[in-house]
């Protein structure tokens, strides 16, 4: 497998960390004591981090799914022009890309549901803007913990021998033919 093959596969990453947080999170809803889990006053231990964050990712999908899919798509496609090392820093900085992407669906919701709009109520503007800054903040930091998965997988891979990149073209080119 070569670089770029890994990168396209790598996409995946969200979506395979979604499905295992399903069956966790319908886990953590058998077991006793599981209705502390969506109680903001009750005692924050080990488990009630785990399962706000499994949580928040399980139904967090209705807002970064559609953001992440049309990102997913871009670079995806973009792999196939891209030379494999712009691609390992593109896909580095995807998490920016995605701030952009997760903050305009629920503003666009956001706003289509306010009547009167909400620039003249400053109430509703702090509202949205922090809304708006926790999608960015989560965003970001889950985009990191995915793509530090990602580069470490990548890592383990290349160290393995799994993935083995071709030289670049001008190399093939600037190497003189032995006879």
């Amino acid at each position: 497998m070569n670089t770029t093959t890994y990168l396209r596969w790598s996409l995946l990453i969200p979506i395979v960390l979604w499905a295992l947080c399903l069956p966790i999170f319908v886990l953590l809803n058998l077991l006793p004591g599981s209705e502390n889990l969506t109680d903001p006053t009750a005692p924050m231990d080990f488990m009630g981090v785990v399962g706000m964050f499994v949580i928040i990712y399980v139904f967090g999908i209705v807002i970064w799914v559609f953001p992440y899919v049309l990102l997913a798509m871009i670079l995806f496609f973009w792999s196939f022009i891209g030379r494999a090392q712009t691609m390992l820093k593109v896909f580095a900085l995807s998490p920016f890309a995605m701030v952009p992407l997760t903050v305009a669906i629920p503003s666009v919701l956001f706003l289509g549901a306010s009547p009167g709009g909400f620039l003249g109520d400053m109430g509703v503007f702090k509202e949205w803007m922090s809304i708006n800054l926790f999608l960015a903040a989560i965003a970001l930091i889950w985009g990191y913990i995915c793509v530090g998965m990602g580069y470490g997988l990548y890592r383990l891979l290349r160290h393995q021998g799994l993935i083995k990149d071709e030289p670049p073209v001008e190399y093939i080119a600037s190497v003189p033919e032995t006879a």
